[in-house]
């Protein structure tokens, strides 16, 4: 009992000195964080870096995971709901509206370097391409909800868009369009893991834009935002952040340096970031010269 009111102390102390001394009733929930999780190696990464962020404020975290099947967009209504307690997404407009964004670029705009994945008799068209406009000849394929859907058309391109991510693979098997950006560290492994011997990943571009991948809570979990914000905001001065993100590029996502070696970058504009993304904190934002630096 004793051990139990000294931790629930150190719980009110953190709360307490992130809020300015205000601690809101029923504190201790903050102790166990309901989370849906897909299995995706992005899910993976958000769940210890979660895990990080409370080891910095010497703050144990009991998560409660059940596992997702459901679309970004129906996660978003039941944190909302609050049925879970956290999410992680690529921010929008609309979602720093309807929920509560702990603004520390989780991925370091990691997910803003695009590459496609295209037939792989097409290789040659996309060879030829030299500039954006040039792109804009290729239909592209995106999840409805994604936030990357919203760039893509701002950009000027015709998207095809699916509900269910796993069928846009089918789909560009089947040419419904020409081709599927992905994150640099998402498609090797999404075609090793599917038998789709027709696609492959275009070898010539990258994409490039500012793409925030943020943790959000329910408009009024004010506790838990700056809970984990405090713990981020440590892991970034203490180089305990930077660590495990190098970490996951290298062992967990497998990059390769090649992977940008001689590509052409093609660049987008985003203008669904909202005025507060941290732009002007160098530190959080990822810098292709120093992507390979090791641990």
């Amino acid at each position: 009992m004793l051990m139990a009111c000294k931790h629930l102390l150190k719980v009110a102390a953190v709360i307490g000195l992130v809020l300015g001394g205000y601690v809101p009733a029923g504190v201790a929930a903050t102790e166990a964080v309901r989370i849906s999780f897909g299995g995706h190696p992005l899910d993976e990464y958000a769940v210890g870096l979660m895990e990080l962020a409370f080891s910095e404020i010497d703050m144990p975290i009991e998560l409660n995971i059940a596992k997702r099947s459901a679309t970004q967009g129906r996660l978003k209504l039941e944190v909302m709901k609050g049925k879970y307690d956290i999410m992680w997404a690529a921010s929008t407009p609309v979602d720093e509206a309807d929920m509560l964004p702990i603004r520390i670029p989780m991925l370091k705009g990691l997910l803003g370097y695009r590459v496609l994945i295209i037939h792989a008799g097409d290789q040659q068209r996309f060879n030829e391409v030299a500039t954006l406009d040039d792109l804009k000849a290729f239909s592209m394929g995106q999840a409805l909800d994604w936030a990357d859907t919203g760039v893509l058309k701002a950009n000027g391109f015709e998207v095809v868009t699916s509900s269910n991510y796993p069928s846009l693979f089918d789909m560009l098997v089947a040419r419904r369009f020409d081709a599927f950006p992905r994150g640099i560290m998402e498609p090797w492994g999404e075609l090793a893991a599917r038998d789709l011997p027709s696609l492959k990943v275009e070898d010539s571009l990258v994409l490039v834009y500012p793409m925030p991948f943020y943790f959000f809570v329910k408009k009024d979990n004010l506790v838990l935002a700056k809970l984990v914000e405090l713990g981020l905001e440590k892991s970034l001065a203490s180089g305990s952040f930077d660590r495990y993100f190098t970490h996951h590029l290298h062992a967990e996502f497998k990059l390769d340096p090649a992977i940008l070696e001689g590509r052409k970058h093609i660049y987008l504009t985003n203008p669904n970031l909202t005025p507060q993304t941290p732009l002007a904190r160098k530190e959080l934002w990822f810098v292709t010269d120093t992507l390979w630096k090791g641990e």
